[in-house]
C-alpha cells in the first residue's frame, strides 16, 4: 500500500490534470423545493459544528486547511444537515475569496457573486433531497442579502452532481481544463458551449488571466 501511495505521489508531482464543468445559477429566478425524505434539520450558520465534524475525516478534499482558513476569514457558509443531532451532510459556499482545492489557488469573486465549492451527504442518506435543501437554504439567504449569482464547478464524470445542480436550475456556462507539469507550469484552457452565456468577469475572474 505504501509503495502505491509513493508511486501515485510521484505521478502527481510530474503531471496533474483537472477538467470540470462550470455552472451558473441566477438567484433571482427562484427554484423548486423538493420534499425532504427524512426529518432533517438544516443549519447554515453552524460553522464550528461543521468544521469539527470535517476534522474527523482523513481525506484532504474534505478538510483542507488552506481552504478552511480562507473560508473562516471570509465568513463562508459551512452549512450542515443533522438527523437526530448527528451531522449527515454539509455544504461549503464561498463569498469574496475562495480557495479551490482542485486548482490549488484562490479565486477573488466579484461583488454579489457566490461560489459553491462542495456538497456532501453520507451514502446511507442519499436520494432523500438533503443536498438540495442544503443548497437551497444557502441560496435563499444569499438572495435575501442581495447576492445575484452562484457558481460551482463539477467534474465531468460526476453525473449525480450534474443532475443535482441542473435540477436546481444551474446552467452549464463553460468547460475548464487545468494542467500542471512538475508542480510549476500551469496551463488553463476553457470552452464556451454554443448555447452558453459565459461572462469572464463573473464566472472565472483573474484565474484565467
Amino acid at each position: 500500500m505504501a509503495k502505491w501511495r509513493r508511486i501515485r505521489a510521484i505521478k502527481r508531482f510530474v503531471f496533474e490534470g483537472n477538467r470540470a464543468l462550470w455552472y451558473e445559477k441566477d438567484l433571482s429566478e427562484g427554484w423548486a423545493t423538493p420534499d425532504l425524505g427524512l426529518p432533517v434539520c438544516i443549519d447554515i450558520h453552524d460553522t464550528e459544528g461543521t468544521l469539527s465534524w470535517l476534522r474527523s475525516f482523513t481525506e484532504s478534499w474534505m478538510y483542507n486547511k488552506k481552504e478552511i482558513d480562507v473560508g473562516v476569514i471570509e465568513q463562508h457558509y459551512f452549512a450542515n444537515a443533522r438527523l437526530e443531532g448527528r451531522i449527515i451532510g454539509y455544504t461549503k459556499v464561498g463569498i469574496k475569496r475562495v480557495y479551490i482545492y482542485d486548482f490549488g489557488r484562490c479565486l477573488t469573486l466579484p461583488d454579489k457573486v457566490s461560489f459553491l465549492y462542495h456538497v456532501y451527504v453520507a451514502k446511507e442518506f442519499r436520494k432523500k433531497n438533503i443536498a438540495q435543501h442544503l443548497i437551497i437554504q444557502v441560496m435563499s439567504e444569499l438572495a435575501q442579502t442581495g447576492y445575484q449569482k452562484m457558481f460551482c464547478h463539477i467534474a465531468e464524470w460526476n453525473v449525480p452532481s450534474i443532475r443535482l445542480f441542473e435540477g436546481l436550475g444551474f446552467r452549464c456556462v463553460a468547460e475548464i481544463r487545468f494542467y500542471r507539469f512538475l508542480r510549476m507550469l500551469r496551463v488553463w484552457a476553457y470552452r464556451i458551449p454554443r448555447d452558453g452565456r459565459l461572462m469572464i468577469s463573473l464566472s472565472m475572474p483573474s484565474v484565467l488571466r
